[in-house]
């Protein structure tokens, strides 16, 4: 039995509840133990065990005590996520989206999304995938060309991927949507609508998910955008494509 999204968000929690040390890498450690030992890991009881046993050093010192307080933080986000319309998809979950389970950095290494936080229709993202993105600062024969392109590519059946700002990410939105087609925006930060960036692209966001589109991010409901996030986030639009 592989962790469940709870038991991965709940892990990613910790740091919420000031326990360091436990980052994607760690969580995946954990998930490979599980597999390799053909555990059965249904309580946070035995999540607990399991990791007291293990040879790291930060996973080895996580109590029951801290589980049970990061699912507490786990469980609130989980619940105004649902309340917000917004789906969660972890790793080792059927429905993952599969293009990513092999997803690498831009140093050539291995670096899948733990969790995928998601708005819309799942399953779009098993479709073949084209990415359209470039510029903020499109010219208006760029602006087309990407309309257009996008709109032919997905009248053949391919997801149009792209990351919902301003200039040519929006022209690939924009391009699919014009002819029915399907549309994934892979974001860089949380998916309330409040949180949505940038703030100007919030209608097409809605847009997107109307008409049987995707909204996908790394990021738990009210995360803002950083430079980081936005740096990583380009690694799910190519994997994806």
């Amino acid at each position: 039995m592989a962790l469940s999204k709870e038991q991965i968000l709940t892990l990613t929690c910790l740091k919420d509840v000031g326990v360091k040390g436990v980052g994607p890498q760690k969580v995946f450690a954990i998930g490979k133990a599980i597999d390799e030992r053909n555990l059965d890991v249904r309580s946070y009881e035995d999540l607990a065990a399991l990791m007291k046993g293990m040879k790291e050093k930060a996973i080895q010192k996580v109590s029951l005590a801290n589980l049970n307080e990061a699912y507490q933080v786990a469980q609130k986000i989980i619940d105004a996520s649902d309340q917000a319309n917004i789906g969660l998809v972890g790793y080792y979950d059927d429905d993952f989206p599969n293009a990513l389970r092999n997803t690498i950095n831009e140093k050539g290494k291995a670096d899948p999304p733990l969790l995928l936080w998601y708005r819309g229709e799942l399953s779009i993202a098993k479709l073949p995938g084209l990415a359209v993105i470039g510029t903020r600062e499109a010219t208006p024969e760029g602006v087309a060309g990407g309309i257009y392109l996008s709109g032919q590519f997905a009248k053949r059946g391919f997801n149009i991927v792209s990351g919902l700002a301003i200039g040519c990410d929006t022209s690939g939105h924009k391009g699919a949507l014009n002819v029915g087609g399907k549309t994934t925006a892979i974001l860089a930060n949380g998916l309330d609508y409040d949180s949505i960036y940038p703030p100007e692209n919030q209608d097409l966001a809605e847009e997107i998910v109307e008409n049987g589109g995707l909204l996908m991010s790394e990021h738990r409901i009210g995360a803002k955008v950083n430079r980081y996030s936005l740096v990583a986030r380009d690694r799910l639009q190519s994997g994806l494509s």
